[in-house]
Order: structure tokens, then C-alpha cells, then sequence
């Protein structure tokens, strides 16, 4: 995150300001998506959003970096309010 911040920090502001859930949203050349929660979540991926496994995470709550993996049954283990509605892990 501290390297691209230049890249990064517009598009957390946008995301704060414009209040848009994004699922694949590009801003000069950087992919990302946004999980509006609260708190607005900002998910990127240098390289493309391949899979679920992946990325660089602007969550100023930090409860992203709790999250455990999957489960024996193959559900996500994350502190509540770490996921997106749709279920999958930010």
C-alpha cells in the first residue's frame, strides 16, 4: 500500500465521498472494488482480482487481517462485519 499510496488514496477518498459499491472498478490503470460496510473497505490487486486470495486492503479497521481461511466445510472464518454482502472475505 505505501509504495502505490499516490495510486491508491484517490480512489479510497472517491469511494468515501461517492458512496458507490464498485465490483471491478479501474481509475487510471488500478483495479479495485469496494465493499461500502461500514466502514468503506477498498480491495486491489496490481495484477487483476484472480481469486479471493490475493490483494492489498485499505480497512481502517483492521479486522481483514483476523480473518482465518476457510473451514472444514469450506466457509470463510472472519471476524463478523469483515465480509462483503455477498459473503466473501475483504
Amino acid at each position: 500500500m505505501t509504495i502505490n499510496r499516490s495510486h491508491y488514496e484517490p480512489i479510497i477518498e472517491k469511494a468515501r465521498v461517492d458512496r458507490n459499491a464498485a465490483w471491478f472498478d479501474e481509475h487510471r490503470g488500478v483495479t479495485y472494488s469496494v465493499d461500502l460496510g461500514p466502514p468503506v473497505r477498498v480491495a486491489f490487486n496490481p495484477e487483476g482480482m484472480l481469486d479471493n486470495w490475493s490483494g492489498i486492503i485499505f480497512d481502517p479497521t483492521v479486522e481483514v487481517m483476523k480473518a482465518d481461511g476457510l473451514d472444514a466445510s469450506g466457509n470463510y472464518r472472519a471476524p463478523e462485519g469483515s465480509q462483503s454482502c455477498s459473503g466473501e472475505i475483504w
